[in-house]
């Protein structure tokens, strides 16, 4: 049974889940710098 699929999956949930971490993090921070 290949396993790599689950591998890429994982790390695109991974990766979206930091990008979209960091794009809400900066979005705060700009909003409180004004």
């Amino acid at each position: 049974m290949p396993m790599d699929w689950i591998y890429g999956l994982v790390g695109g949930v991974l990766i979206g889940c930091a990008g979209a971490f960091l794009l809400l993090g900066n979005g705060r921070v700009m909003g409180a710098s004004g």
